[in-house]
């Protein structure tokens, strides 16, 4: 099968490479070399060629985002390797399709079971995206898939004034109901949490809290760094929370301000102090004449920092159900989140348009500014479910 193979950074960076250092290298299952792949990964990375196809703006992507990609097109060639397909000449509704079909279906899956629709149709927009990039560079013949113009509503910044933004997608892309957003119970992840730390380290079981009670990504948990978290002299609390800066690793690398639970805080100081100094003379000792890392979190044996990779095997430890995801973390927080605002602020009597307003005043001024959202569809899904669920609480009750 195809694979993925992570370089030395450090060995690219000294030869001259920084700019594609980061990105991972695809190799058929006999080992030979993907030239065509390889090229379309470093072009994406350095922002030589968009998601649509246009070299006119330059946006590099995030280290996550290049190896999501990477993944998704390392399923997508060793499908075709089984399959006996050569992907230069594939068509969408003869060759595209089916592999989309076999995700759904479970035949293309790791473990046998069908996957979320979430999954299947975003590997099928990053082949579409693969396959346009192919033509543009004369490598394939055209290749043709319904697309259909969009419009959402994005903020701006500060202001809040909102603007819509055009664009165009798969015409037959299948979206996920709201109403089947699929959650652990409180119970499930506690359960979830206890085995990761009887399993992993101790670093790594309180980056993914770190997540989990911050909706913040995988990637700006594994940046953050150590002058990022204020000392207690300095901390700004406000009733039970510390408000942080996240500036490492953020989407589009637009710092934002969250808060932290103040338990979670002085967690996070009483590492600082005591279990990352010990990573750390782990660090000293085996890279001697290396800088010390930056990141807050380090690996307990070696002293590096904790990468998307590892906290993303860590994750999958017992985790509560298939496709639970370091993302999907950012759905916990923001769901009961919003389902205790609901606790605290309403009375069950009320009726339902006014719990609509309630979450959505909720949304504004907790939800997005901590998630850094700008996409209005999925905040709802958010309220969604959590409307839902008090509605689901009351009936329970009575």
């Amino acid at each position: 099968m195809a694979h993925m193979y992570y370089p030395d950074e450090g060995k690219l960076i000294s030869a001259g490479f920084k700019s594609v250092a980061h990105v991972p290298i695809i190799f058929s299952h006999e080992n030979n070399y993907l030239r065509e792949a390889n090229w379309y990964l470093r072009e994406r990375a350095t922002g030589r060629h968009n998601q649509n196809g246009s070299v006119r703006k330059r946006r590099f992507l995030a280290r996550s985002s290049i190896e999501a990609i990477g993944r998704a097109l390392t399923n997508f060639l060793t499908w075709c390797e089984v399959e006996e397909i050569d992907w230069k000449s594939a068509s969408y509704d003869d060759h595209v399709l089916l592999y989309r079909d076999q995700m759904e279906s479970g035949q293309w899956s790791e473990d046998g079971h069908p996957l979320a629709p979430r999954t299947f149709e975003k590997r099928v927009d990053y082949v579409c995206q693969l396959m346009t990039w192919a033509v543009s560079k004369g490598l394939r013949n055209s290749f043709v898939f319904p697309i259909v113009e969009t419009a959402r509503t994005i903020r701006t910044g500060e202001n809040s004034q909102s603007v819509i933004q055009k664009s165009e997608r798969r015409a037959d892309r299948r979206r996920m109901n709201p109403i089947e957003l699929r959650l652990p119970t409180e119970d499930e992840l506690e359960r979830w949490l206890s085995a990761i730390k009887t399993r992993h380290t101790y670093s790594k079981h309180l980056l993914i809290r770190f997540i989990i009670h911050t909706g913040c990504r995988i990637s700006e948990a594994t940046s953050f760094q150590i002058d990022d978290l204020p000392d207690e002299e300095n901390a700004r609390i406000f009733g039970g929370w510390v408000k942080i800066f996240l500036v490492h690793g953020t989407k589009g690398n637009k710092p934002r301000l969250i808060d932290v639970p103040i338990s979670l805080y002085k967690e996070l100081i009483l590492y600082k102090k005591f279990r990352r100094l010990k990573a750390l003379r782990a660090y000293r000792d085996n890279n001697p004449k290396t800088p010390d890392p930056s990141e807050l979190f380090l690996s307990e044996y070696y002293g590096t920092a904790q990468t998307n990779r590892t906290i993303q095997r860590a994750w999958e430890y017992e985790r509560p159900f298939d496709g639970f995801s370091p993302h999907s973390g950012r759905h916990v927080w923001a769901c009961f989140t919003l389902l205790d605002f609901f606790h605290n602020n309403i009375d069950r009597k009320l009726h339902d348009d006014v719990i609509h307003e309630v979450g959505v005043t909720a949304l504004n001024t907790i939800i997005k500014p901590q998630l850094g959202h700008v996409d209005e569809s999925t905040t709802q899904i958010y309220l969604r479910w959590a409307m839902n669920e008090v509605v689901r609480q009351i009936r329970t009750a009575c």
